[in-house]
């Protein structure tokens, strides 16, 4: 039986990934594959392992080999861009990330992502400015219309804060990597970023049903009035 955790909003953090994969599998949930929004575990026994990820765009084979022959198993991608690996911990194999610089320029694309991202949530935020200039607060004494109003706001202000955390996310780990500077080994982040997601979801569904909720209750009036 597959054990489905939502992908955390801290995903472009890899050392907290790293640490909250190694924490699941000494718990018995061993990562079996990934989608885009989603890491699947199976139960199985606990085991010591060292879990690896490497922000690779399309891995050829022969780079996929040349983990394999260092003794790093493959495990899944996720988000087309993040590559997993592990091997037990207590086997003397060479470690992924041999230098600051190389791994420093293969993040940065993560970095033009969360750029992007961040671009798109500003965008989001003038047109909730124009919205707002545009209705005016009369629109907020309006019982239809101020809920949407209120509930838009809120989708925005969680998007945009989301975007806000994962560049300084991405911006953190670069500095780091430029000083010298291990980054920490705590899921903490992750695992917070899971809670995150699982608000940002909750609330979009919950708007979505009350936008749908007048257009629902039409059709069932029509049907019965038929």
């Amino acid at each position: 039986m597959l054990i489905r955790k939502l992908i955390s909003t801290e995903i472009w953090e890899p050392r907290g990934l790293e640490t909250y994969l190694t924490e699941m599998e000494a718990d018995g949930l061993r990562l079996t594959k990934a989608t885009g929004w989603f890491l699947y575990f199976e139960q199985a026994e606990p085991r010591r392992m060292r879990y690896r990820v490497e922000y690779i765009r399309h891995p050829d084979e022969e780079l996929l080999a040349l983990y394999d022959d260092c003794g790093w198993e493959y495990v899944t991608e996720t988000n087309r861009e993040v590559q997993i690996f592990r091997a037990p911990e207590d086997t003397d194999i060479p470690e992924i990330h041999t230098d600051a610089e190389s791994e420093a320029n293969m993040y940065r694309h993560v970095k033009q992502a969360a750029r992007n991202s961040f671009l798109m949530a500003a965008i989001l935020s003038i047109f909730l400015g124009w919205m707002l200039d545009w209705f005016g607060l009369e629109a907020m004494s309006m019982p239809g219309l101020a809920w949407r109003v209120v509930g838009f706001t809120v989708l925005t202000v969680l998007v945009v804060c989301g975007a806000i955390v994962r560049y300084e996310s991405t911006c953190r780990y670069l500095r780091m990597l430029g000083r010298g500077e291990k980054a920490p080994a705590s899921s903490r982040r992750y695992r917070l970023g899971i809670r995150a997601q699982y608000l940002v979801f909750a609330s979009f569904i919950l708007y979505c049903i009350l936008v749908l909720q007048p257009l629902v209750q039409s059709f069932i009036d029509l049907a019965s009035y038929l």
